[in-house]
């Protein structure tokens, strides 16, 4: 309702308004259940803390684990190879064979 509200659309407003309740029309009235949202910037700071705690934590949000190669850096890139899916050529392999 707040929503249509903002964009100035009375007649959806209205709708809502017939739709509900003598007691939500009280509560609405009242203010009871409202909260302010979050600045735009402490939002964004929120959502970025989340998705940081969770690869810290290594699960996403529903549960699924995240793995993690190991990789050795004395490797160099030929540990990178080994950490790609399976194929018979590889990328180098390509470009000496043109």
């Amino acid at each position: 309702m707040l929503d249509a509200m903002k964009a100035g659309n009375g007649a959806k407003v209205n709708h809502l308004w017939l739709g509900m309740s003598p007691e939500d029309r009280l509560k609405f009235q009242q203010g009871r259940g409202m909260t302010s949202a979050p600045p735009p910037d402490e939002a964004q700071q929120l959502i970025m803390q989340h998705e940081a705690d969770q690869i810290m934590n290594g699960t996403m949000s529903d549960g699924e684990t995240i793995e993690r190669p190991r990789i050795d850096p004395s490797q160099g890139l030929e540990g990178l190879q080994k950490l790609a899916p399976n194929s018979s050529s590889t990328p180098a392999a390509e470009l000496q064979g043109q």
